[in-house]
Formats: structure tokens, sequence, C-alpha cells
């Protein structure tokens, strides 16, 4: 299995990957927080390509987005994770904290919970 990133998705790669994704071996990672612009605004090309193949997401990175920084603690940002999580929920999906050092993984970890518990 093979599972591509967004990071960077061009409208080319996109392109091409709508192509593919019939192939049974290859399937889709969602970074949420490359999702965002720096000015907390979402890449809607690249949101609409993920909606458009959620069945191929296997796959999803969570860390937040400031305006300086990503890869930061889940709840200081921009990333609507309560949105994109629900839309996922109905697929299987493996999730990955992308947050250093351990520490701030578990807070984000404690965060997470919370978003979906409510």
């Amino acid at each position: 299995m093979l599972c591509i990133e967004n990071s960077p998705f061009t409208n080319n790669v996109m392109e091409v990957l709508s192509e593919i994704l019939n192939n049974q071996r290859i399937f889709l990672t969602w970074d949420l927080a490359k999702l965002y612009r720096g000015d907390g605004t979402v890449h809607r090309g690249i949101e609409d390509f993920f909606l458009k193949h959620l069945d191929r997401v296997k796959e999803c990175h969570l860390h937040d987005r400031t305006r300086e920084h990503s890869h930061e603690i889940i709840g200081e940002g921009v990333v609507d994770f309560r949105h994109y999580l629900e839309l996922l929920s109905n697929y299987d999906v493996e999730y990955t904290i992308e947050v250093r050092p351990i520490e701030n993984a578990l807070r984000s970890l404690k965060v997470l919970r919370r978003i979906v518990e409510d």
C-alpha cells in the first residue's frame, strides 16, 4: 500500500492522482494542518480533492498550525479538527499525532479526546 500525503499538492499532482487512485494499492494521507495557509484560510482546491476521495484516505496526520508554525499542539492554532474528524469518522483511517516532544504530543492527545467526546 502506498499513501500519498498532501505536501505539496498542486493542480497537476491532484490531476495525476485522480487518474491513478483507482489502483487498489494507492491511497491518501491527509495532513490536516497542511490544508491551511499561514493566514488561517483553507486551500479549497485541496480540500475539495480530499472530500471527493474520502474513501481513499487511509492515514491522517494531526497537528495544529499557527500563523508562524506548523506541527503545533492541537488546539493552539487554526485547524478545525472537529469538522475533519467527523468527515473521516465513517472510514477506516489511522491517525498520527505529529507533535514533539512527547509531552506536547500528550497535551495534544488530551485536547483531541475532548474534541472527539464533545
